[in-house]
């Protein structure tokens, strides 16, 4: 999915809930193009983290990743926790090498 302009509002928050289920129940791997975000809100970046607590891998971040969503990445500590690619096409390269998609062992 694509994200762009600000997410902060409540609208913004539930259909990205709605657009990630969606993606989860599918079985498909979920993929955020963040590169057109202005402003992640802290509800809309916790939407983004929602799937590990529900059992399913963290989305693949598309990037390049506003300054502002890298900083916030780096200050939560969940950079580490989030595959991130620069280009939709690496993403899609990475994603026909890999295994599909299990929540990360800690």
């Amino acid at each position: 999915m694509v994200l762009e302009g600000d997410l902060d509002g409540d609208e913004d928050v539930e259909l990205l809930d709605l657009a990630v289920q969606s993606a989860e129940h599918s079985g498909k791997r979920v993929v955020v193009d963040l590169s057109g975000v202005a402003y992640l809100g802290p509800e809309a970046f916790n939407t983004l983290l929602i799937p590990l607590q529900r059992g399913h891998a963290l989305p693949w971040l598309i990037g390049p990743l506003p300054q502002h969503v890298e900083h916030l990445l780096t200050v939560t500590g969940t950079r580490e926790h989030f595959r991130v690619f620069p280009t939709l096409p690496q993403a899609a390269e990475a994603a026909r090498d890999s295994t599909p998609d299990r929540p990360p062992e800690h």
